[in-house]
């Protein structure tokens, strides 16, 4: 839960280490990582993304779910080559 300007709004935080930075909407949990729940399933306004080289991303979860991303998503400061997939680069911010 975050506020801004007197409006709280809801944020799930998510990072990642990986070298392709893809980062799973998905929970999982116990002791064999079962996948039991997808952050789209839930009320959330945003999505706050840090990736391997600590650049943050603040993703609107409605944007998610209109863009069809069920599973996961990459996170990249250009534009996607082949104008496949969800852009993450308009969603980077700076502190």
């Amino acid at each position: 839960m975050v506020e801004k300007d007197g409006k709280f709004y809801t944020v799930q935080c998510k990072a990642t280490g990986s070298t392709d930075n893809n980062i799973s909407l998905r929970s999982c949990g116990g002791t064999k990582g079962i996948s039991y729940d997808s952050i789209l399933n839930h009320p959330l306004d945003y999505l706050f993304c840090l990736d391997k080289e600590q650049n943050m991303y603040v993703i609107p979860v409605d944007v998610l779910r209109k863009a069809g991303n069920s599973k996961t998503i990459t996170l990249k400061k250009e534009p996607n080559k082949n104008n496949q997939g969800f852009n993450t680069y308009p969603y980077i911010v700076s502190l």
